[in-house]
């Protein structure tokens, strides 16, 4: 048989106490209903079986309780079976039902006993106490006549082999199964540690990559680091989670399923958080080649890029004003506008369509541009703050969003040597204007 673990082999004896007391109570109390009913019909003779069933079963129990289980399991198998080959032999036909016992004799051996020898032993012993049983029930020891046994006894031995061969297979494939899940188990601990210490390593990253970038110290060679020494841990985290997932996701509980999902969800935040982080670091070390920009055009081919999220929302973006084109690096200009214009869209009254107005126009020797909104607006207490990187005004499960896409817009707009702030506009909402020296 196979070798259970000690876990599982616990829970095991554990469940096989509690089934074979109740088999000892059920015993006892038919016992004893058997034994009311032939006092009452003043069976006596029948009653000597009867109370040496009681013996054997009350035996056992205290066998049992004083600790010899084992002993307590054989004396209970073979008390029962002499007893019952005695009712049969003495009585016949009255008892011959229990007869159909001995298959479950079988069953309860595979439940109690798990050498293999014993199990044999024990499938020889049912077979031979049938045989006698049938021996008396034919009336052979009579009539002599041992040729009608034939078929009889053929049967009989297909019919118990049948039986034994089906509980061993059968069992002997559970407990392997038991073991298997022992072992997916004690695997899914280990990988939950790694993922644990990969989440851990990750969170710690992250707090000194804050401290780095806020202290502004070599921040050109931020996108370098956050590509190699972030987003590598990262994938390691992604991957397990999803062969977890593909592995042993038909053997997790609802709970185990939902930290799973929990682990998918930050990971993907962390990606989003990473990428961002990158692309500040990029702009940070971008050198700038000015070049002359069609600046109408760029606004308007921004506006297109967004054109999923201004359809789903129902916006309305306009862009108004005198200046067409502006000396500057186009692909920064291109990040800071559509920056500009997401975080209009984002920060949208749920009640009300958002409509954002873009104005340019020249003064003295700036560029000035206004992106207007009627969303929520910004108190200005915070204006300040919303520049600075993850500073956040609210949760990420009101609004989505890392808290840099305005630290790269002030950083884009202070490399082309201009400023950008917030007021409020006359639409409602949020005013961010540009302004850029010409």
């Amino acid at each position: 048989m196979v070798k259970i673990s000690s876990s599982l082999k616990t829970q095991l004896n554990y469940s096989t106490d509690q089934l074979f007391y109740r088999i000892i109570i059920i015993a006892v109390v038919g016992c004893l209903l058997t034994i009311a009913v032939q006092l009452f019909n003043l069976e006596r003779s029948d009653m000597v079986s009867s109370i040496g069933f009681l013996v054997v079963t009350t035996s056992s129990f205290l066998a049992f309780k004083l600790g010899y289980k084992n002993f307590a399991y054989h004396l209970l198998v073979l008390g029962v079976c002499f007893d019952f080959m005695y009712v049969i032999v003495n009585f016949g036909l009255t008892y011959f039902s229990l007869l159909l016992l001995y298959p479950a004799g079988i069953i309860f051996c595979f439940i109690f006993f798990e050498n293999t020898l014993i199990l044999v032993s024990y499938l020889l012993f049912f077979i031979f106490n049938e045989f006698i049983i049938i021996y008396y029930f034919s009336g052979v020891h009579e009539s002599g006549d041992f040729a009608i046994l034939r078929t009889e006894y053929v049967n009989t031995v297909a019919y118990n082999v049948s039986i034994f061969a089906m509980c061993y297979f059968f069992l002997n494939n559970l407990k392997r199964y038991s073991q298997n899940l022992d072992v997916i188990k004690n695997d899914l601990d280990i990988k939950e540690k790694f993922i644990a210490g990969q989440t851990q390593e990750l969170s710690n990253k992250n707090i000194q990559m804050s401290k780095y970038i806020e202290s502004n110290l070599q921040l050109e060679n931020f996108a370098h680091l956050a590509s190699h020494e972030l987003k590598s841990p990262l994938r390691g985290v992604t991957n397990f989670v999803a062969l977890l997932e593909r592995r042993a996701g038909h053997k997790l509980s609802d709970k185990e399923i939902e930290y799973m999902d929990l682990i998918s969800l930050n990971t993907k935040k962390m990606n989003s958080l990473i990428e961002d982080l990158t692309e500040l670091g990029k702009v940070s070390s971008t050198d700038i080649k000015i070049e002359k920009v069609q600046i109408r055009e760029l606004i308007n081919d921004v506006i297109v890029s967004k054109k999923v999220d201004i359809t789903r929302l129902n916006a309305q973006v306009t862009l108004k004003g005198e200046v067409s084109t502006i000396n500057g690096h186009r692909a920064l200009l291109t990040q800071l506008f559509s920056n500009l214009i997401a975080n209009a869209l984002k920060f949208s009254h749920d009640d009300a369509d958002p409509v954002i107005i873009i104005e340019s126009s020249e003064e003295a020797d700036y560029w000035v541009f206004q992106v207007n909104d009627n969303g929520i607006g910004i108190d200005k207490e915070f204006r300040e703050d919303i520049f600075k990187i993850y500073q956040r005004l609210h949760s990420e499960a009101e609004y989505k969003g890392s808290g840099i896409g305005l630290s790269i817009c002030k950083k884009i707009v202070e490399l082309h040597r201009g400023t950008i702030w917030v007021e409020d506009s006359d639409l409602g909402g949020s005013s961010f204007i540009v302004r850029l020296p010409i």
